[in-house]
């Protein structure tokens, strides 16, 4: 051991050029520096190899242990070999489960950056697996929330991939189902006449009936023709006067035989 003027302390080596500076006898968990617990059985050994890698090998002696890593770009490597697991299932958690979680942003007591992620103890209730920690320490293993993320995203990639199955769209961009096939101006009209919101634009289009082509209906698009919203006619719904708020179709159509109002009885006076 060394210790300079400067303070400065060296392990295997007399030049040290920090306050504690330690050169190791060999590049494996034996010429490192070696952290253990009371017991002196659990412990965590850290090396560098000659790769630029810190490596941090042990853990709980009763079980399996395993090494975890600092790579020479700066990233942690968590331990994942299949020899360190075993009773290994697929994942029960999916896309219910990450819809229920609550992404937040919020501030460490006592510093000014703002931070994002999320509380423990929420998460706790939907994915204990990925909180640990006594109340008022706990921490979130957020490395691992991404097979929750995975398993989500294939879940709804097989939703998308059903409906696929009788959706799609045709080489001029119309929606398919099937054999049947309309453009984007007949969806929103579609859309219109079942009494969904439109956008802006498709409130100031007419509300005509949409003329759905079958492709292998005569004259159907295809041929460089366009599918066109069939003419209003005299049973088309009538447009609704501006300032009105009441649906015309909903209106009694006064007629020929409509009953005629009662004067009023003057003896009633």
């Amino acid at each position: 051991m060394t210790i300079k003027n400067n303070g400065n302390v060296g392990i295997s080596t007399t030049a040290p050029s920090a306050k504690l500076a330690i050169t190791q006898s060999a590049n494996d968990s034996t010429g490192g520096f070696w952290i253990s617990a009371s017991n002196n059985t659990d412990f965590r050994s850290v090396f560098m190899n000659t790769s630029g890698v810190m490596s941090f090998y042990g853990g709980d002696t009763a079980g399996t242990l395993n090494t975890a890593t600092l790579n020479a770009a700066g990233e942690w490597v968590g331990a994942s070999d299949i020899a360190y697991k075993e009773r290994i299932e697929t994942l029960g958690y999916g896309l219910d489960d990450l819809l229920r979680l609550t992404p937040r942003s919020y501030f460490i007591k006592g510093a000014e950056d703002k931070r994002i992620g999320f509380i423990a103890q929420e998460l706790e209730l939907v994915v204990p697996e990925l909180v640990s920690g006594e109340e008022g320490s706990k921490g979130i293993s957020y490395g691992n929330l991404t097979a929750l993320v995975v398993k989500a995203v294939q879940e709804l990639n097989e939703k998308v991939s059903r409906m696929a199955g009788w959706l799609r769209f045709d080489a001029e961009e119309r929606l398919c189902v099937d054999e049947v096939c309309m453009t984007k101006d007949q969806f929103k009209q579609m859309l219109l006449r079942a009494g969904g919101q439109p956008s802006p634009e498709a409130s100031a289009a007419a509300v005509g009936a949409v003329q759905v082509v079958p492709n292998n209906a005569p004259g159907a698009p295809g041929n460089g023709q366009q599918a066109e919203s069939a003419e209003p006619t005299a049973t088309s719904r009538p447009e609704i006067a501006a300032g009105t708020t009441s649906d015309p179709e909903a209106e009694v159509e006064e007629t020929a035989t409509s009953t005629p109002e009662t004067a009023p009885d003057p003896s009633a006076r």
